[in-house]
């Protein structure tokens, strides 16, 4: 009885590492959750909060699995998808980095840091990053997915708003 519940958690572990969430969620049983591998209780929060479950209990559910198993890569790596899941993106690099801590050179904790770029530079350098018109160039060229470089007339017209505006701006030289 044991092993088939064992094999049941270690495949619902395998369909939450995919992504298929809908399946892992019939393998894993509410009931038996509590007594599970912390890994399975892990892979169980990460499923809850996939399916749009109370994402409070997920958490729960991922720092008790932490506790009784703070060595395991998986059980730092789905806490953090769970934090992504969220979007606190900030608690999900800080998950990542402490297990890979534990784990160095662990492949899929490695992937996932990987996926947090590098801030690029603010669009209008001489600015402060926090300034309001790096945040709405920043946004917008996010949004368009491409360089501002590329759109010379949006900082120029940034420029523009400022002096309507009578924001101080440093100078023009930013603006070629």
């Amino acid at each position: 009885m044991r092993s088939k519940r064992l094999r049941a958690q270690r495949r619902g572990v395998e369909l939450v590492k995919k992504g298929h969430y809908e399946e892992a969620k019939r393998v894993f049983s509410n009931k038996e959750i509590e007594r599970s591998t912390p890994v399975s209780i892990a892979a169980y929060a990460l499923t809850m909060a996939a399916l749009g479950k109370d994402v409070e209990i997920a958490i729960e559910l991922c720092q008790k699995a932490k506790k009784r198993d703070s060595n395991n890569p998986i059980i730092g790596l789905c806490p953090g998808r769970l934090y992504i899941l969220c979007g606190d993106k900030g608690r999900a690099f800080k998950t990542f980095m402490e297990g890979l801590h534990s784990n160095a050179g662990h492949r899929e904790l490695t992937a996932e840091l990987r996926a947090f770029k590098e801030r690029s530079l603010p669009p209008i350098r001489l600015l402060n990053r926090s300034h309001p018109l790096n945040r709405v160039l920043g946004k917008s060229r996010t949004l368009l997915n491409s360089d501002v470089k590329e759109f010379p007339d949006m900082a120029r017209a940034a420029y523009l708003y400022a002096s309507q505006k009578e924001i101080k701006l440093p100078g023009r030289a930013c603006l070629g």
